[in-house]
């Protein structure tokens, strides 16, 4: 069982708070076997698997009576001090492979503005929470697109010309050009996306 670094644990319990018993609200966990305490029964376990899961505490009232509750179906008795559901699976951007901690899909950052939107979003559906996330990150990404491609404008030739100048001694400068201009060709495609879907007027750079 892969243990979840200390940094991480304990940002999720400042962060995220803690319920009635001082465990954390929120946990980061790899799930590599059926774990207690999370509210999925084992034969629906398989997508979570081998994967870095976020999942939020939901107090023992929210289940109902004990008299009601399954203990064969869900492999473990009446949860007194509550359960941990999954919001999240951490994956790559192939939506296959595992996500890896402090990368651009899985780290400090990527988590606080989960826990944000659950917080303030308490009442919405998942899929809701997932699309006010999906939009907090496309805007930053668009922002953050915005001011390369600025940078960009600013330090060097048109696109298209870069190639068509000589920078003598300056080789690496034409590479870093080359690699911010192929990642924002490739953001692009989600980007028109994203623009899609929002108003005409609305800002890009959201509070910090």
């Amino acid at each position: 069982m892969i243990e979840t670094p200390r940094k991480y644990r304990d940002f999720l319990a400042r962060f995220g708070g803690s319920n009635l018993y001082g465990e954390p609200n929120f946990i980061l966990v790899w799930c590599e076997s059926v774990m207690e305490r999370i509210g999925v029964p084992p034969q629906m376990f398989g997508p979570y698997m081998r994967s870095w899961v976020l999942a939020e505490w939901s107090a023992p009232e929210e289940f109902g009576s004990p008299r009601d509750w399954d203990d064969k179906l869900m492999r473990q008795p009446f949860p007194s001090r509550g359960l941990y559901f999954p919001l999240q699976i951490f994956r790559e951007d192939d939506g296959v492979t595992a996500a890896q901690l402090d990368t651009d899909n899985l780290n400090l950052d990527v988590l606080s503005r989960w826990i944000w939107n659950v917080l303030n979003h308490k009442c919405d559906s998942l899929r809701k929470r997932k699309t006010v996330i999906e939009d907090d990150r496309a805007r930053k990404e668009l922002a953050e697109v915005k001011r390369l491609a600025d940078l960009l404008q600013d330090a060097y030739p048109p696109f298209g010309r870069a190639d068509a100048v000589s920078y003598r001694g300056q080789d690496g400068a034409r590479s870093a050009l080359r690699a911010r201009m192929e990642k924002i060709e490739k953001m692009m495609p989600y980007l028109r996306d994203f623009r899609k879907r929002i108003p005409k007027g609305v800002s890009v750079y959201g509070p910090d």
